[in-house]
Formats: structure tokens, C-alpha cells, sequence
């Protein structure tokens, strides 16, 4: 075994914890012989916190986890070529090469989140380079525009913001971008990082965390590709992980987010700007606390939204508070809300496993009367002002969507049936605004095929074209 990169140096995170506090850690973790330092995450919930740590590997690598905890009924949850094993209350680890895992003594309580990463090729260096070495920076906005580099080094605390414009960005790096120092809804800028009007744009590596609203925002955007990012929040409301509006060529692949609102979402923010497609999320981790693990729709000021895909994807947990489907904020796996005259079509989930925990809505697929920044008479980089509006009863679009042509494939739902029951909803409003051609095939709930009459918790309600059972 071989460990081809330090061990990452912060012992103080973002929230810059006092030396009692990380000695409190209740993990201890060894990469071979050496110490893995570990990280602290505040949250809202699940007595409110979670621990995580991040080394490089090339090759074969194993990890002795030890604990206070008892790990008799431990999870790990992971992705990679991983086995592990309980001995003498310590957890083994072996991995064939890089891997993410959660491992979870206590379920959603205090879990510890492990990224093994492969190592860096090569660590850009000239004067187009934005360098941030090891130690905490306070930057407020940082302005980054064509063919600029961002270089966030390992033990890294960046506080603040990072605005990008531009052709050819590149943000990278294993430090971390966090917005602890910010109350929520009164950062430098609208989300940790705003990318607007970026083509070719490149982020790599650094992990996000603690936004004061949404994390990474992306508007505007042709080509983005945010590779093996960790972003992990789920301190408040209205902490979205990546929302994608109105852009195009975007994929989002081998990352893991955590977060209390919405994973993902797929938005039309401006109704001038690009419409939403080519949109790939792969091979990542992805964790909610409160509201949805993917959703397009909602927001819906752009053409259309088409050719939208995910694939390989683990969710590691769904909203852990159940709301009925019929409610309009209703939490859900998937997230289907076309609005404002606009189609979504061509919606492809694919190789997917839900690891379920309680009672949860895998799908929602609905034609709501929703509401924009356009109609709230925001601009589309200011939307968080939406919470100064006093009455919002007026502000909404004129008329709901329709959806066409999705297909779930390859899709499990795993965990306790005894708990879990997995709703699926799907509702129209008139026959323009209808829900047409839904594709089940290969969709098992605890092992079993979902099957229309004999899933018991299924709505298909107006305006809905029968759904595909394969």
C-alpha cells in the first residue's frame, strides 16, 4: 500500500473549531500506519453534526476505523471497489483505488463521511493562477474571469465567495470553500460560487461547504464540468447543492452532496437566457435531509427543458420528514414540476440505488402553477431577495407545463420494507398541460418490480397518460 499524497492538513475546519471541540471527534482513523485528520460539519439536525476526512491514493489502500460508537450494526454505504469488516469494534476498510463512503454506527446520527481521491497530475502554477496555500483566507467576493485559474491548496479555509464570468475557468484544488463567517441569506454574493455566463468552465475537487443560501449556481452557463466536488451543508434551509439554470453541456460526475434542500435542481431563471439541456449527473453520492434529491422544474423561465440525465447514482438518504405528495412542497427523490407554458421532455434515470429509510415519495411528477424571478421582478443573480417580499400571493406564472418522455431504468429501492413505502405521484392540470409518456422498467422496491396494480401507494390523477410498466 501506498499513500501518494499528505494526509489533509486542517484539523480546524471552516467553522474553525476550538482544539476541545476536534478532540471530541468521536472517530479515530488510520490510513495504513498514519492519522487521518478529520473534519467537523454543523447541522440542523441529528444532534447536530457529522465528521469527515480526505487522503489521496493511487493503488490499494486500507483503513482501521476506530470508535466510540458501537459498530455492531454499522452501514457503510460506498462507492469504488470497497469490502469491509468488524473486528474487536474497530471497522476495516480495504479499496482497490479511490472511493467515497459514509459509514453510519448510528444511521443519520453523527456519521463519518471518508473520500479516498486519486492524486493530482499536476498543480497549475504561472500568473493567471489565483494561489490560496494552506491556512484560512477571508476574501469576500473573489472575481475570476477568461482562462483563469483558482487554486484552493490542501488545508485551504476559503471564506466568502467566488464569482466567475468568463471563458476557459478552472476552480480547483483540495482546500475548501466555506461560507461559515456568513448568516444565512446575508452573504457577499448570491451562492458560495456563481458562475454566470461561463463557457468551458471547469471545477475540480474542492469541497464546498456551510453556504449562507444555494452553493454552486450556475446561470447562464455552456459547458461546465464539476468533477469529484464535496459539498457538504445541511446547516439550513435554502442550502441547494448545484442548481443548473438555464445552461447547457453541464455534467456534474464522482461528487457527493450533502444537503438540507434540494441535491440538484434544473432551473429557468431567465427568460432571455439559454434553455436547460445536456445535462448529465453520474457516479456520485447524494444525501437530503429535508426537501429533494433531484428536481427540474419549479423556476421555469427559459424555452424548454430537455435531455436531462442521471445515472449511477447512489442516494444515501432521502428527506427524513415525510410530507404527503398531494402538498405542493412536498419532499421527494425525484422532482418533476414543469410551470409556465414550458415542455420538459427526454428525462432519463438510470442505475440507481435508493437506500431508503422511512416513509418517502420516490417520484413526483406534477403540472404546478409556480413562480420565477421574472414574475417576482428579480434579477435572476439576485433571487435570494425573494425572502424581502412580504406578499408573494400575486407573483406567480399564469399557467403550469407538461412533461414528455421519461424513463426511469435500472432503479432499487433498498432498506427496511417494515418502514418504507416509496409514493408515486403524478398529476396534471388541463389536457395542455398534461403529463404524457412515464417509462418504468426494471424498477424494484426491497426486490420486488413495481408493477401498477400492485404498487399500493401510487396517484395517477388527471390529464396523465398511462404510465410504462417494463
Amino acid at each position: 500500500m501506498k499513500i501518494l499524497a499528505s494526509i489533509l492538513l486542517c484539523c480546524a475546519f471552516a467553522l474553525q473549531l476550538s482544539s476541545q471541540e476536534v478532540s471530541n471527534i468521536p472517530y479515530e482513523v488510520k490510513v495504513g500506519s498514519a492519522a487521518l485528520d478529520l473534519n467537523v460539519v454543523k447541522e440542523q439536525y441529528h444532534e447536530g453534526e457529522y465528521y469527515w476526512g480526505r487522503f489521496d491514493t493511487k493503488g490499494k489502500v486500507k483503513l482501521v476505523v476506530k470508535t466510540s460508537f458501537n459498530l455492531s450494526d454499522v452501514k457503510v454505504i460506498s462507492n469504488g471497489e470497497v469490502d469491509w469488516s468488524v473486528k474487536d469494534n474497530a471497522l476495516i476498510i480495504k479499496a482497490k483505488g479511490p472511493f467515497k463512503a459514509v459509514v453510519e454506527p448510528r444511521g443519520r446520527i453523527k456519521p463519518l463521511l471518508l473520500f479516498a481521491d486519486s492524486p493530482e497530475d499536476k498543480r497549475p502554477a504561472g500568473e493567471y493562477v489565483k494561489y490560496f496555500a494552506p491556512g484560512v483566507h477571508d476574501v469576500g467576493v473573489l472575481e475570476v474571469t477568461d482562462n483563469q485559474v483558482v487554486y484552493l491548496d490542501e488545508g485551504a479555509i476559503v471564506n466568502g465567495a467566488i464569482h466567475a464570468q468568463g471563458n476557459n475557468i478552472l476552480i480547483c484544488g483540495r482546500g475548501v470553500l466555506s461560507g461559515a463567517s456568513y448568516p444565512r441569506l446575508q452573504g457577499p454574493l448570491e451562492s458560495l460560487l456563481l458562475a454566470d455566463k461561463c463557457n468551458g468552465l471547469v471545477i475540480r475537487d474542492i469541497t464546498f461547504t456551510a453556504p449562507w443560501w444555494w452553493t454552486v449556481y450556475l446561470i447562464n452557463c455552456d459547458g461546465a464540468m464539476l468533477d469529484n466536488i464535496k459539498i457538504l451543508n445541511s446547516n439550513m434551509v435554502n442550502d441547494d447543492g448545484v442548481d443548473i439554470a438555464n445552461s447547457r453541456n453541464v455534467t456534474v460526475r464522482n461528487s457527493f452532496i450533502r444537503c438540507q434542500d434540494d441535491v440538484i435542481a434544473v432551473k429557468g431563471m431567465d427568460a432571455s437566457g439559454l434553455p436547460c439541456e445536456n445535462i448529465l449527473i453520474e457516479d456520485s453520492m447524494l444525501w437530503n435531509d429535508w426537501a429533494n434529491v433531484i428536481r427540474v422544474g419549479y423556476e421555469c423561465e427559459t424555452p424548454y427543458m430537455k435531455n436531462i440525465v442521471m445515472r449511477n447514482c447512489d442516494v444515501v438518504h432521502h428527506a427524513f420528514r415525510y410530507k404527503e405528495p398531494e402538498r405542493f412542497w412536498a419532499n421527494t427523490v425525484f422532482f418533476l414540476q414543469p410551470s409556465n407554458n414550458m415542455l420538459i421532455s427526454d428525462i432519463l434515470f438510470e442505475d440507481i440505488r435508493i437506500h431508503a429509510d422511512g416513509k418517502f415519495i420516490f417520484l413526483k411528477a406534477s403540472a404546478d402553477v409556480c413562480t420565477g424571478p421574472g414574475v417576482l421582478g428579480l434579477k435572476p443573480q439576485h433571487y435570494s431577495h425573494v425572502y424581502s417580499i412580504t406578499d408573494t400571493s400575486t407573483y406567480t406564472y399564469k399557467a403550469s407545463g407538461s412533461l414528455d418522455g421519461v424513463v426511469f431504468r435500472n432503479i432499487s429501492v433498498v432498506g427496511d420494507p417494515s418502514v418504507s413505502c416509496g409514493d408515486i405521484f403524478i398529476k396534471g392540470r388541463s389536457e395542455k398541460e398534461n403529463i404524457g409518456e412515464i417509462v418504468f422498467e426494471n424498477v424494484t422496491f426491497f426486490g420486488k418490480p413495481v408493477k401498477d396494480s400492485e404498487h399500493k401507494t401510487m396517484y395517477i390523477g388527471k390529464y396523465v397518460d398511462q404510465p410504462i410498466f417494463r
